[in-house]
């Protein structure tokens, strides 16, 4: 029976079809052992419907990886050994699969009927499930994000998270690293971060922590169009739990329209509508110069919403290069009230380290700092100053702090008069840290941690690693690649 007929007549009968493909399948690798690289590995045990063609199939994938070849004859004796045979009839039926067998393309086909067969048993399940919660205490809206989790599981993954062989994952590294290519797969578009981290890498957790209007926002978003521009066709996307649509694309295009002319455009003109149509004409030519974002609102959110929307993004964009999430704080734990704070944060965090490595993609995690910074005569923050749980210190990778010394100066009574120099030293000292943007890696799981200071026009939200080309003494933006 071809692919095509199985699938047509699925409705008809699903379990013969179901029985047939298992049937097919499992002939055509026991006749030709080559076939089952067509198959292997998204195909698994688990999603053959009957305990017998699992079992088989079982023994094919412990085997033939290891280059150990197998038929029906073999089979049979490893089901001997077992105790496997219930019946005499086993026997007949094991040599009945080459009569079956798929000995074509259609191979593949077989292979994605029984995981499309196996994700309908599990929708079943879910949709079992759902009937008997509807009628309890829960509230409706915890039911979604409960079962919406469950539904997302099923979503055939594209990472297959097969065994790797130790020793060839540390030739290939060497060889790449050879040839020049690095191991990260995005950078932050900052020279002294990715000098200090090397970059981005798949699967990590990186958080970049702060108190109120140090700049992380700021921060997250420069790296996150950087990230968009260095690859091409890249895809990244961010997560506002705070800020609207609109107030994101005021940041971006200020932004983009500072960098392509250096000329000023505050939020505020957007907000008050005072934007002329020569102003409207560049900021428009300046985002045709932009790389896509993917910008996602998610007010109130949970872990579970954020996780299956990145999946759908994975889903519809064809790959994901780098998630932002903005902020920690701001995100929920699905449908458990009576956790206290500490317990929930604890739980996000594990959730977006397992998002990371499931989507096999750098995950950027903002988060606030505890009040008890303004507490101290030392404004700078230490990694016990996270906010809420020490947990986030052990799933993250890396923790980046924002720290601007001026945002506390500013704020800081100046002296009353010039005695001995004091309020020329007040003022040299504003203007010296204006624009001074210090990123401390108190974190850094494989490298070594430290500070580095960069420079910032903060109305805009760019970033320079000089402190000329930040107050507008030199244009020579090249290093930034901008």
């Amino acid at each position: 029976m071809s692919g095509d007929a199985i699938t047509e007549s699925f409705w008809k009968n699903p379990t013969l079809t179901n029985i047939a493909a298992e049937h097919a399948l499992i002939g055509g690798i026991l006749f030709d052992n080559a076939y089952f690289d067509r198959v292997h590995p998204w195909l698994k045990p688990e999603h053959f419907s009957q305990d017998f063609t699992k079992a088989i199939f079982e023994i094919i994938t412990d085997r033939i990886p290891l280059g150990q070849f197998t038929d029906a004859v073999i089979i049979y004796e490893i089901f001997k050994q077992r105790g496997l045979l219930t019946e005499e009839s086993d026997a007949r039926r094991i040599a009945g699969f080459l009569d079956q067998a798929a000995l074509g393309p259609e191979m593949v086909e077989y292979g994605r009927i029984l995981v499309d067969l196996a994700i309908k048993r599990g929708l079943t399940g879910v949709a079992d499930e759902i009937r008997k919660e509807v009628n309890g205490e829960s509230a409706s809206v915890e039911l979604i994000e409960q079962f919406v989790g469950k539904l997302s599981d099923l979503m055939p993954s594209s990472q297959t998270g097969d065994w790797v062989d130790a020793r060839i994952a540390v030739v290939d590294m060497v060889t790449r690293a050879m040839q020049g290519q690095t191991a990260a797969q995005m950078k932050y578009g900052i020279p002294a971060l990715d000098n200090r981290t090397g970059g981005l890498f798949n699967g990590d957790l990186v958080v970049i922590a702060g108190r109120p209007s140090m700049g992380k926002t700021a921060l997250a978003n420069w790296i996150g169009m950087k990230a968009a521009e260095s690859t091409p066709d890249a895809v990244v996307g961010v997560f506002n739990l705070e800020m609207s649509h609109e107030q994101s694309a005021m940041r971006l295009a200020s932004l983009q329209y500072h960098l392509q002319t250096h000329e000023e455009l505050p939020y505020t003109l957007f907000r008050k509508g005072e934007i002329n149509t020569e102003t409207a004409r560049k900021v428009a030519a300046a985002m045709e110069q932009t790389a896509p974002l993917y910008w996602r609102s998610v007010p109130g959110g949970t872990y579970t919403q954020v996780r299956s929307l990145a999946r759908e993004l994975k889903r519809k964009r064809g790959r994901l290069d780098l998630l932002i999430i903005d902020y920690l704080q701001l995100m929920r734990a699905p449908g458990k009230r009576s956790q206290n704070r500490v317990e929930q944060i604890t739980e996000t965090t594990q959730e977006m380290k397992a998002m990371a490595l499931e989507l096999d993609v750098p995950v950027i995690l903002l988060s606030q700092l505890s009040r008890q910074v303004e507490q101290r005569d030392n404004k700078r923050p230490f990694l016990s100053d996270l906010r809420d749980s020490g947990s986030i210190e052990q799933d993250a990778d890396t923790i980046h702090f924002c720290f601007r010394e001026h945002y506390y100066l500013s704020r800081e009574q100046a002296p009353k008069d010039n005695k001995n120099g004091a309020l020329d030293e007040h003022d040299a000292a504003l203007i010296d840290s204006e624009p001074k943007f210090e990123i401390l890696t108190p974190k850094l799981r494989m490298g070594a941690i430290g500070d580095d200071t960069v420079f910032w026009n903060a109305a805009h939200g760019v970033f320079f690693p000089t402190r000329a080309e930040a107050i507008g003494l030199s244009l020579n933006q090249g290093e930034f690649g901008v």
